[in-house]
């Protein structure tokens, strides 16, 4: 936790969460604590103290709190975590409403989403709501939740694990800002936090202040290509995410998709036309593969491919190709792109598993494996989780009519430095989880190799 300067006498700043014309508003305000505490003035004072210890920086703090300062936000529970936080002890107020998963601490919908799907017209249990996003992100990373954001509000929520490393206030006030610039209103985000290293914590309101108040074209500047998840002094925990972001997704269906995944216009309604054709038992072990691709930088997200017949002209004109085909082909080559590009005859086609192929894919939240924790940062992390839901006996069947995307062309060189070290040991850790999985499914025939 972060330590600062000294107390500020007969000053108090007060978080107040207010309605506004029908929308949550965020106010601070500074008042003096002599005009209503009066003979509590010495232990206000001593508050005082023991706040500035904790957060750091209180003097500049209040010397930039003289103008009323409001943050519109989509849902109140940032801002009431935020007073609890300011007028408790910090992070340890912040702990009081966390819910323990594993090693981590969460903070279960930071914001809730508030935007009402109608399903686009799909009736029963395959309606559009019926399929959320499942992703997750660092706090350097999360902003490029937006694109994907904004690319299924449409069709349905999106639900982020958020993992933090450093400073507490300055993620709830980042998500916070996010809320409004961004319209996260089809959003559920969830902070995470590493349980063991609670001690390393900041909580800086200066850096939180400087955030609310950002402009929201300075808070998205240089950031259109996300930032690296890896490289910090805490593992990514991203499987830990992926099941974090599962949990609190309400839906009957998901897909788990990277951050700076967008999908097209047409996914929901591709797979509920598919899903659609097959017995309840058979939709419950099924794999509904999206066709992954990688789209030129030279193309805004604005402009991508929003349908299949603009995605076969955008390959075609060479501003798209297969995802990972640079950087590990044979990690997605049997998503079978020479199928999907012809002709289909059907909604989509079937392909057997083959090692090491990790697609994509929308299946039932109940019936889909989880993945496995003890995989972080880079390597092996969602190709276990794969292997598992193919031993688990499911079919893999691939949409037509549904893809995702990638900004920007993957090489082989932009990786982070100890994406080898890391790669050996997680392959260790995957040998191991293959003999496990013998185990866990006694009898069954197939392997994942």
């Amino acid at each position: 936790m972060m330590s600062g300067g000294g107390a500020v006498t007969g000053v108090l700043l007060l978080v107040l969460v207010v309605q506004y014309a029908g929308v949550w508003v965020l106010t601070w305000e500074q008042g003096d604590s002599r005009d209503h505490h009066g003979s509590h003035q010495q232990q206000q004072h001593q508050h005082d103290n023991a706040h500035s210890r904790q957060h750091g920086g209180r003097d500049s703090l209040d010397a930039r709190t003289d103008l009323r300062r409001r943050l519109l936000i989509s849902d109140v529970h940032v801002g009431s975590l935020f007073a609890a936080a300011i007028d408790g002890d910090g992070i340890a107020a912040l702990i009081e409403n966390a819910v323990e998963h594993g090693e981590y601490l969460v903070l279960p919908n930071v914001i809730k989403s508030t935007s009402f799907v109608d399903g686009g017209g799909v009736a029963g249990e395959l309606a559009a709501s019926s399929v959320t996003i499942c992703t997750h992100a660092s706090l350097d990373n999360v902003k490029a939740a937006r694109h994907q954001a904004h690319a299924f509000r449409a069709q349905g929520a999106v639900s982020i694990a958020v993992f933090v490393n450093q400073d507490v206030a300055l993620a709830l006030a980042t998500l916070a800002r996010l809320a409004l610039c961004a319209d996260f209103s089809n959003v559920d985000a969830h902070v995470v936090l590493d349980r063991g290293a609670l001690h390393t914590y900041a909580f800086d309101l200066d850096a939180a202040v400087n955030t609310l108040t950002m402009d929201c074209e300075q808070l998205f500047t240089g950031r259109d290509q996300p930032m690296e998840n890896y490289g910090k002094h805490l593992p990514y925990p991203n499987n830990a995410l992926r099941n974090i972001a599962r949990q609190y997704a309400t839906s009957k269906f998901i897909t788990v998709l990277d951050v700076d995944i967008v999908p097209s216009a047409s996914l929901v309604r591709a797979f509920s036309d598919a899903a659609a054709q097959l017995d309840p038992a058979e939709i419950s072990n099924t794999a509904f593969v999206l066709p992954a691709f990688e789209i030129s930088a030279e193309l805004p997200v604005h402009e991508f491919p929003t349908t299949r017949e603009e995605m076969l002209a955008t390959l075609a004109a060479g501003t798209a190709q297969p995802f990972y085909k640079d950087v590990c082909w044979k990690c997605q080559k049997q998503t079978r792109y020479d199928i999907w590009e012809a002709t289909p005859s059907d909604l989509t086609y079937e392909v057997p598993w083959t090692d090491p192929w990790e697609p994509f894919y929308i299946a039932k939240a109940s019936t889909c494996p989880p993945y496995d924790e003890r995989f972080k940062q880079y390597g092996f992390n969602r190709i276990s989780q794969v292997c598992e839901t193919h031993i688990a006996g499911f079919k893999f069947k691939v949409l037509y009519d549904a893809f995702v995307m990638h900004a920007g062309f993957k090489v082989p060189t932009a990786f982070h430095p100890t994406k080898q070290e890391e790669l050996s040991s997680n392959r260790m850790l995957f040998r191991q989880f293959k003999q496990e999985l013998k185990s866990k499914y006694p009898g069954v025939a197939r392997r994942c190799y």
